[in-house]
C-alpha cells in the first residue's frame, strides 16, 4: 500500500485533522466578525425593523408611558406599536427604549408601504381627519384633537373646544390613535 511508516501516516492524519479544525474555527470566527460588522452598521430603525419582521411582543418605554404590543411599522425616524387599545406612533428623535418581552416563534410581517418619516405619518393623520392624542415631555397630559396643519417643523392641533395648539415636531414624543378612528 504505502511505503511510509505507520507512525508517519498517523502524524500526517493528525496534522490534517488539526488543520481542518483550525480552518473551520477561523471560518466560524470570520462569520462572527462579519455578523458583528453588520450589526454595528445598523441604525436603531434597522434594528426595530427586525422586531417587526419577527413579530415580537415588546414593551416600548417612553418617559411618559410604557406600551405593550407589537411593532407594526418602522420609518426612518419613527416606529408604530399596536397594543390592544390603540396604535401609537413614537418619534425616535425622542427618548424611548424597546424591550423584547416575548420573542415570536412565527408570524411578523415584512416592511410594508408607509410613510418614510414621522412628519409624513402626521400628514396621514391630518388627511384622515383622525382623532389623535399628542404627548410631549413638557405636558403632563396629552392633547386630544385633530391635526389641522403639518408645517415644516410643527403641528397645529385643534381640540374639541376649537382651541389651537402648536407643537414643534421635534418635541412630540408619541401620538395615539384609537381603533374607532383608524383607517380601515
Amino acid at each position: 500500500m504505502s511505503d511510509l511508516p505507520d507512525d508517519l501516516i498517523r502524524d500526517l492524519q493528525s496534522f490534517d485533522q488539526r488543520m481542518r479544525d483550525e480552518i473551520r474555527a477561523d471560518a466560524h470566527e470570520e462569520e462572527g466578525l462579519v455578523a458583528d460588522a453588520e450589526l454595528r452598521n445598523q441604525t436603531f430603525a434597522d434594528a426595530l425593523l427586525e422586531l417587526v419582521n419577527r413579530g415580537d411582543t415588546v414593551q416600548l418605554i417612553t418617559p411618559r408611558r410604557t406600551f405593550l404590543g407589537q411593532l407594526v411599522y418602522v420609518g426612518r425616524d419613527f416606529v408604530t406599536v399596536k397594543d390592544p387599545e390603540s396604535t401609537i406612533d413614537v418619534n425616535l428623535a425622542q427618548s424611548c427604549v424597546v424591550h423584547v418581552v416575548v420573542r415570536a416563534k412565527e408570524g411578523g410581517k415584512a416592511k410594508g408601504q408607509g410613510p418614510g418619516s414621522f412628519e409624513m405619518r402626521m400628514y396621514e393623520h391630518k388627511m384622515d381627519m383622525a382623532d389623535i392624542e399628542i404627548h410631549t415631555a413638557s405636558m403632563e397630559e396629552g392633547v386630544k384633537g385633530k391635526i389641522s396643519v403639518v408645517g415644516q417643523d410643527h403641528l397645529l392641533v385643534v381640540d374639541a373646544h376649537k382651541e389651537s395648539w402648536l407643537f414643534p415636531l421635534s418635541t412630540v414624543h408619541f401620538v395615539i390613535r384609537r381603533p374607532d378612528t383608524q383607517r380601515r
